[in-house]
């Protein structure tokens, strides 16, 4: 998913999104080599921002660079307590299904099919569901870029879904396909954001906030 998909308006009300996007463009462009003064510069006026957003967005379609576009999900209960899962390849860190589409797949197609492989939880399962109304991104950090192959790969953008587990449904990884998790817990967003991989933070910080704003009765 290439950068031209995040909203114009994302781009050009959110300046700290843009200072993120300035400070780790790829070497190869030389963008990331501006001087503070010409970054404070960039960020002075929604015109400008409009202006560096064009830019970059060129930059990196010229390059074939890309988020790869999926769909993610935050099971809760009545407690409004949410589920979390540890990975097993490494078990330290807990996150929620999430997982990329597939071609000619929509995001909700994508997420009925990844909650499934990855947690055996069918759409049945589910009482009531909400989207969280932006495309939410992070990048990969330098020395986390994947294998040559997705080399251009520079992070994930997932649409994400709140989904209200129906009382009674009992949960049991060992069931799903993927394998990709090895445990779950009911747990809440602060213990989530303590023990889930850095690059995601900032993604479980918003859906924590809506989640708490909107969502939780």
């Amino acid at each position: 998913m290439p950068l031209s998909f995040i909203s114009f308006e994302r781009a050009t009300t959110q300046p700290s999104l843009l200072d993120k996007t300035i400070t780790g463009l790829p070497s190869k462009s030389g963008l990331n080599n501006r001087s503070h003064e010409t970054k404070k510069l960039l960020q002075s006026s929604k015109a400008m921002r409009l202006i560096f957003y064009i830019c970059y967005t060129f930059t990196i379609m010229s390059q074939n660079q890309y988020f790869r576009a999926g769909a993610g999900g935050v099971i809760y209960n009545e407690a409004n307590e949410i589920l979390l899962f540890a990975r097993a390849d490494v078990p330290s860190l807990w996150q929620f299904p999430q997982g990329g589409m597939d071609h000619n797949e929509t995001t909700e197609e994508t997420l009925w099919r990844e909650l499934f492989e990855e947690t055996a939880i069918k759409q049945v399962d589910i009482e009531q569901v909400d989207l969280y109304p932006e495309w939410l991104l992070y990048e990969y950090p330098e020395a986390n870029l994947p294998q040559p192959k997705d080399q251009n790969c520079l992070g994930q953008i997932h649409k994400w879904y709140f989904l209200k587990l129906k009382p009674g449904i009992s949960i049991d990884i060992r069931k799903a396909s993927d394998q990709e998790f090895n445990q779950c817990r009911w747990s809440n967003f602060d213990d989530l954001i303590k023990h889930t991989d850095n690059i995601k933070h900032d993604v479980y910080f918003k859906l924590a906030e809506y989640f708490s704003s909107k969502i939780r009765s």
